[in-house]
């Protein structure tokens, strides 16, 4: 992969997000969505599951965004962590690492295209683009699930990897992980990742992974 940074994949975007790659000893921790985003297919719930993080608002740096977000969804402080290295992924999933000139340098950044308006995914005659940084976060508290997040798991990303394609039963993610809930998860849910893990999932390799997060992982 290469490392200079190609101009052509700096591209115009609509909306700027932050996602929180937070290990607790071999796992991470994921946000699942709120109830107004989950579905009934043939009496199962869908629910999508992501990093910790969200949209960076006006007047915010990107780091002050990841805090804050750490903040409203887990309720705890965070440290985030420079990464030695960052990989870019464009709309069309392809990878390539580059130069980063800050001071905390995300392990992560990648571009994605949206139906709908940021906001408002019912508007499907057009599409917007967001561009999302990923970082590494130490937990600075114990993460409890806010109002905002009904629920936190607990995953190995390898797991993760498995479910990209598949929706997993949460019996079945709970063997080797484990939930905190703000809210009664159904038992008869299936999950699967979105945004943040299903796109890191898609392009990175099992062995890739161990070796991007070897610090952690």
């Amino acid at each position: 992969m290469s490392k200079e940074f190609n101009d052509k994949l700096d591209m115009r975007y609509d909306v700027e997000g932050v996602g929180l790659i937070i290990f607790d000893d071999d796992q991470s921790i994921f946000a699942l969505s709120k109830p107004k985003y989950w579905t009934i297919d043939k009496n199962r719930t869908l629910i999508s599951y992501g990093c910790v993080g969200g949209k960076v608002e006006e007047g915010e740096t990107i780091l002050e965004a990841a805090k804050r977000e750490a903040y409203e969804e887990i309720s705890s402080d965070i440290d985030i962590i420079s990464s030695k290295e960052t990989y870019l992924i464009d709309l069309d999933l392809k990878v390539q690492q580059v130069k980063q000139k800050f001071k905390i340098s995300p392990v992560v950044l990648y571009y994605f295209r949206y139906p709908g308006k940021p906001g408002d995914p019912s508007v499907k005659e057009t599409s917007f683009i967001g561009k999302v940084h990923v970082f590494f976060a130490k937990l600075k508290g114990t993460p409890i699930p806010s109002s905002e997040v009904p629920a936190i798991l607990w995953t190995r990303w390898d797991t993760v990897q498995k479910n990209i394609r598949l929706y997993f039963s949460l019996s079945t993610l709970l063997v080797k992980g484990k939930i905190k809930e703000q809210i009664e998860i159904p038992r008869n849910s299936f999950l699967y990742p979105m945004w943040t893990p299903e796109i890191i999932g898609k392009v990175f390799k099992r062995n890739d992974l161990k070796t991007i997060f070897s610090v952690h992982y």
